[in-house]
């Protein structure tokens, strides 16, 4: 990847403007539903490459260093909605400059119905669409609050947490409402009546963290620590257990932590390590 992959990649694009530079959509292409947009970054000194979901859900690859790293977490709020904004205003066409400005530059890759744009750029190219670079900017802005360092730790309240539930699939919500909150302890324990717990929306946010069926015991997740990053970015360190050489019970099970947390000015941040249970 880093310098070999984005040539390759902006010669393609290249190739992709050229070829079918004189195909557009229909009148309602601007409302096709998007599904994943990609964001490659290189420089002299290596790559970074941002993928974002249209839920916001997010996946940062930092090549830079020189020993790539990878960060998971959640775009929200206003960011995400002039993320919508920003893709909606994009050229209907795959763009390429007309001519390479040395090892810097990025491409913007955008997957709209069964159909994939890609527009390149570097700093020479005076030609860019506005719309391109305006959303270059808010992606670069991303990927710099994502990496920076964390700088406070925050307080956070356990809601629940436990080996059980009727969630049994891998998930992680985000929930910013009572109504949501009270579906999804329906689903998490649909044969009891919902208890409810008391969260200011207006200041809190609930995440839950459902692992999924595990075939036995020994496995568990809870959430270590919280930092906020400068920009306001909230920062969750999980650690998962599991049962290693330890002898486990044999019954399935469905391990998760519901939290309530502040609400961040940012996004999320996703880590997580895995260590072995001890034994008893």
């Amino acid at each position: 990847m880093s310098r070999s992959f984005l040539h390759i990649a902006l010669v393609a694009l290249v190739l992709t403007a050229g070829c079918g530079s004189d195909r557009t959509t229909g009148p309602g292409a601007a409302q096709d539903e998007w599904s994943q947009v990609r964001f490659h970054q290189a420089s002299g000194n290596g790559y970074r490459d941002l993928t974002l979901q249209p839920d916001g859900v997010l996946w940062l690859e930092d090549g830079r260093t020189g020993d790539a790293s990878s960060a998971r977490g959640l775009l929200a709020g206003e960011r995400l909605e002039t993320l919508a904004r920003l893709i909606d205003d994009l050229p209907r066409r795959s763009y390429a400059p007309q001519s390479s400005c040395g090892e810097d530059g990025y491409f913007v890759s955008l997957t709209l119905g069964e159909e994939v744009l890609t527009f390149a750029s570097n700093p020479c190219d005076l030609d860019a669409p506005e719309s391109l670079v305006a959303l270059r900017d808010l992606l670069s802005m991303v990927v710099a609050e994502v990496r920076e360092p964390r700088l406070q730790t925050v307080s956070f309240e356990v809601l629940a947490r436990g080996r059980h539930s009727g969630i049994r699939s891998p998930r992680q919500e985000v929930i910013d409402n009572l109504r949501d909150l009270i579906k999804l302890l329906q689903q998490h324990d649909p044969d009891n009546p919902v208890a409810v717990p008391r969260i200011d929306f207006r200041t809190q946010i609930v995440i839950a963290n459902f692992l999924g069926e595990k075939p036995s015991g020994g496995h568990d997740v809870d959430l270590d620590y919280v930092e906020r990053t400068d920009a306001g970015w909230l920062s969750l360190h999980y650690v998962q257990e599991t049962p290693g050489q330890c002898a486990v019970s044999t019954l399935l099970t469905q391990p998760y932590v519901i939290v309530a947390v502040e609400r961040p000015e940012g996004g999320f941040i996703f880590e997580s390590r895995t260590v072995e249970a001890g034994c008893d």
